[in-house]
């Protein structure tokens, strides 16, 4: 693979007081506020939206590096940009090939979320290692655990793969590893298999809404996605009990209890974007 240059990884919370982060890419680094405006960025720099807008600063996160990302490493800068296009918020048609601002994750927060569209960025970096990933971004657990590493549209993700970089290794579902590093020895093997079909049932479930989406407001798209989530992990906590729960997502202080609660990962603004794409095609 051609090492042409790096790419970084940032994090910003969603909201001010929020435990969970939004994530996006660029090949350039920075310090906050050094940048204002996307118009400010380096000539021939490259800043991939990942379903957000533009931040002048990256906050967020449970670790950075000195240059202040959350991870970074060199990629093949070529592969980052025919994956997914930068320097363009998410686009009037996502998921057409040509302009495929979101690579795969067409519909925010029912294909997948910002975590994901990171991660499918940063697949670049692999070839003679695996990829980095947002693993440090707040959320990341919870959002593997919705749509895995890289979305629920799996057939759009390979795709991507097979015509950008066909030789590059996928790496292991970030979600499992993480639940057996973190409850590993705390629960059963009946208890682990559970929750693997809650995951399961829930990622069903946004895959079928994905074939209704485009006949649905934005208020019912949300209702869908937060009672199938508060659904999941009621069905998690009661598996496993509070204080593993929370553990094994650490970006919630207490168990959910309210679908806006277990929704709490979703920008209303970006989803509000997706139903009118959608709605136009």
């Amino acid at each position: 693979m051609a090492r042409t240059g790096t790419l970084y990884a940032w994090a910003n919370p969603l909201e001010a007081a929020s435990e969970v982060d939004h994530t996006w890419v660029t090949d350039y680094p920075f310090t906050n506020g050094e940048y204002p405006t996307i118009e400010d960025i380096p000539a021939g720099a490259h800043y991939w939206y990942c379903w957000g807008s533009y931040h002048p600063a990256g906050d967020g996160g449970i670790h950075h590096e000195p240059n202040g990302a959350i991870g970074s490493a060199e990629a093949d800068l070529d592969i980052a940009r025919a994956m997914i296009r930068a320097n363009t918020p998410p686009p009037k048609l996502p998921g057409v090939p040509e302009q495929a601002q979101s690579g795969s994750i067409t519909f925010y927060a029912v294909d997948g979320v910002c975590h994901n569209v990171a991660n499918q960025v940063l697949f670049a970096t692999g070839g003679e290692c695996l990829p980095l990933r947002v693993a440090q971004a707040r959320g990341y657990p919870l959002s593997t655990f919705l749509f895995t590493n890289y979305g629920l549209d799996q057939a759009g993700w390979e795709a991507l793969k097979k015509r950008y970089a066909p030789e590059f290794a996928e790496p292991g579902d970030d979600f499992s590893a993480w639940f057996s590093r973190v409850l590993g020895s705390r629960v059963s093997i009946e208890q682990a298999l559970k929750v693997a079909a809650a995951r399961a049932a829930a990622q069903v479930a946004l895959q079928a809404l994905h074939r209704k989406v485009q006949d649905m407001s934005v208020d019912e798209v949300y209702a869908a996605v937060a009672a199938t989530a508060l659904l999941a992990l009621g069905a998690v906590e009661r598996v496993i009990g509070w204080e593993n729960f929370l553990i094994l997502f650490p970006s919630f202080d207490s168990v959910p209890t309210t679908p806006d609660e277990a929704a709490v990962w979703v920008d209303r603004e970006q989803l509000a974007r997706s139903v009118e794409v959608m709605q136009q095609r």
